[in-house]
């Protein structure tokens, strides 16, 4: 099952991506304690987890787990978790008026296109794949250690 990994207060998207993808898991992690709308949320949708206090280690690890973040949070990122999540291959996306950092995510302008894309990334693996060449072309694909071994070799 595709999880999604998002840092959010942001409850009306939340809510709507809940709603209409039961069928995903979805993670929303702090590094506080999280608000009772939040904890209620989690009571009314059993497809969402809630990570309070998480640490550096904690978000790695939720990362490493996830396949899509979602930057759909209206306040800050925590820990850097979108270039994190850019660099370890995740398939992010995210509203333009919220995203973050714009360069490494592809960015909507409306829920319903984000849905959309959401439904497309996670509906079979070449729909994900098609969206992270999207991306990789929009902000660089990825280096590897080969890549700099040859520059540092040239």
């Amino acid at each position: 099952m595709p999880s999604t990994k998002t840092v959010t207060s942001m409850l009306g998207v939340l809510r709507e991506m809940l709603i209409n993808f039961p069928q995903l898991e979805f993670s929303v992690a702090a590094l506080t304690q999280m608000s009772k709308k939040l904890h209620d949320l989690a009571g009314k949708y059993s497809n969402l987890e809630l990570r309070p206090v998480v640490g550096h280690a904690e978000v790695q690890a939720q990362i490493e787990k996830a396949s899509i973040y979602l930057d759909i949070n209206s306040g800050d990122q925590i820990l850097g978790v979108v270039k994190t999540a850019y660099s370890n291959g995740l398939l992010v996306l995210a509203l333009s008026d919220e995203a973050k950092v714009a360069e490494y995510s592809l960015n909507y302008d409306s829920i319903d296109q984000l849905a959309q894309a959401l439904s497309a990334a996670t509906e079979d693996s070449e729909g994900r794949s098609q969206l992270l060449r999207q991306l990789h072309e929009k902000s660089g694909p990825l280096a590897t250690a080969g890549d700099y071994e040859e520059l540092l070799e040239g």
